[in-house]
């Protein structure tokens, strides 16, 4: 009989934890607070995995890193994370909207995407970008923008008038 209590409290668990990590993402980049917030949990620039895992559970693709695991993806979320060098901090944070078969990144992101609480799209322009975050946009490369904020950057591209994939970055 415990046995059997056991065992349903541990499938609820685990049904609960891949129901959250199949749930659309709501995202925020806040450059006032320097935070970026998942699915209403604030995220800073001394954010571990393990922080990030509580709320999108196990990541689908880990990669190593000169033997360390460095790279975590989320294939049905669209989101990618990557460690600071030698740290268990998480540095960047890709959500990727355009899917390339030929390159190793996670598939297309289904969430919701904010800026300073201004929802964006795969189609926003780059106007539309720079009032929402009231950043000074740069371009180093044609169609590749950032903007540096204080302890939170943004980095995003476009290919054929949509976005490909925006980067958050913490310094």
């Amino acid at each position: 009989m415990l046995r059997s209590i056991l065992m349903s409290a541990l499938l609820f668990i685990a049904f609960q934890i891949n129901v959250m990590a199949q749930t659309p993402l709501i995202i925020n980049g806040d450059f006032t607070k320097n935070t970026l917030v998942i699915n209403n949990v604030s995220f800073t620039k001394t954010s571990t995995i393990e922080d990030y895992e509580n709320v999108l559970g196990k990541a689908d693709i880990i990669d190593k890193v000169a033997g360390r695991d460095k790279v975590f993806g989320y294939n049905k979320l669209g989101i990618m994370l990557i460690l600071r060098y030698n740290a268990n901090t998480v540095q960047e944070i890709y959500i990727n909207y355009t899917y390339e078969e030929d390159k190793k990144e996670v598939k297309d992101f289904k969430g919701k995407l904010s800026l300073n609480g201004i929802e964006v799209t795969d189609k926003s322009t780059l106007e539309e970008i720079a009032k929402n975050t009231g950043l000074k946009l740069e371009m180093p490369e044609k169609e590749f923008y950032i903007a540096k904020g204080k302890s939170l950057s943004l980095s995003f591209d476009y290919i054929d008038a949509t976005i490909g994939v925006f980067l958050f970055t913490f310094d």
